[in-house]
């Protein structure tokens, strides 16, 4: 009876490996389910307005010429054109695809889809970029008093240990000590 249940056990443990692996077929079907070149596009265009608030912002108050005006401007779109052009569907799909091969098997590929192709996996596909915003939005304001507190014991830290701290990079050099 000992060996029977032995055998039992060392079959159920293998039955995963058993499991068939999914298709490229049935993964890119899922991938237009969950809309993710659009997805993909939605972070594109989020990332962008990102570096353009953080040029305003930088910015902003400074007198800048209409060409400099131009430039900064232009910059966010720049940027992100060859951001799109190096991260373009064609080239991170099959990512996507090994990815999903790597981390589900068959049926777990047609249970997701079926969720996806249901009108609340729908809504979820379409609504993802929305969520993710207002999710990002939230978890950064509640980030920000941490990030400033945990700026502030790294800096007290250093000084604690004695390390001079600098201006930062691009700032003019400190004279030397007076000796």
């Amino acid at each position: 009876m000992r060996r029977f249940i032995i055998a039992l056990s060392a079959v159920c443990l293998a039955l995963p490996a058993w499991a068939a692996p999914a298709s490229d077929a049935s993964i890119e079907k899922l991938l237009g389910l969950m809309k993710t070149q659009s997805a993909l596009d939605d972070i594109f265009n989020l990332i962008q307005g990102q570096i353009a608030q953080s040029l305003k912002e930088t910015f902003a108050g400074k007198p800048l010429t209409p060409q400099q005006q131009k430039v900064i401007d232009q910059l966010p779109s720049t940027v992100m054109g060859s951001l799109k052009q190096d991260l373009s569907w064609d080239k991170v799909k099959p990512v996507y695809i090994d990815a999903f091969r790597d981390t589900f098997d068959q049926s777990e590929i047609d249970g997701i889809s079926a969720f996806f192709a249901s009108p609340a996996g729908q809504a979820y596909a379409s609504k993802q970029g929305m969520l993710a915003q207002r999710t990002n939005a939230a978890l950064e304001q509640k980030m920000q008093p941490m990030l400033a507190r945990a700026q502030a014991a790294v800096v007290a830290a250093i000084k604690d240990a004695g390390i001079p701290i600098g201006p930062g990079p691009g700032a003019a050099p400190a004279p030397p000590p007076a000796r």
